[in-house]
């Protein structure tokens, strides 16, 4: 359950990010190439929230739960992009491998944050 919270969560992340960036790129306020790059940036982020919560509410072994949330944020980009180009694409393969390692970042910093504040109470 926890999961899926923080799945629909960094998802709404997504959604949200990207119909703001899009309305903004629509109305020419940004270019396309920064449309690019903060569509990315926006996923990287909800990727590493994701990543960041649950590592901060594991007990051991954080990064296996930045593991778990990247892999479901991962697969949903492919099985998306698989289902609207029907092929598979290298940059998007990329793309999901570092959304995964961003997400195990986050979880990685967010047991430590968690054990380091248990120490100084």
């Amino acid at each position: 359950m926890k999961y899926l919270k923080v799945y629909l969560i960094a998802m709404l992340i997504i959604i949200v990010g990207t119909i703001i960036l899009g309305s903004l790129s629509y109305a020419n306020i940004i270019s396309e190439n920064i449309f690019n790059i903060l569509k990315s940036l926006t996923v990287f982020l909800s990727s590493f929230l994701g990543g960041y919560t649950l590592g901060g509410k594991a007990s051991e072994k954080g990064y296996l739960e930045g593991v778990k949330i990247g892999s479901f944020i991962s697969l949903t980009f492919l099985i998306i992009g698989f289902l609207l180009y029907r092929k598979f694409r290298l940059q998007k393969f990329i793309l999901s491998l570092l959304i995964l390692l961003v997400s195990v970042l986050g979880s990685i910093i967010g047991i430590n944050k968690k054990k380091e504040k248990n120490k100084n109470h």
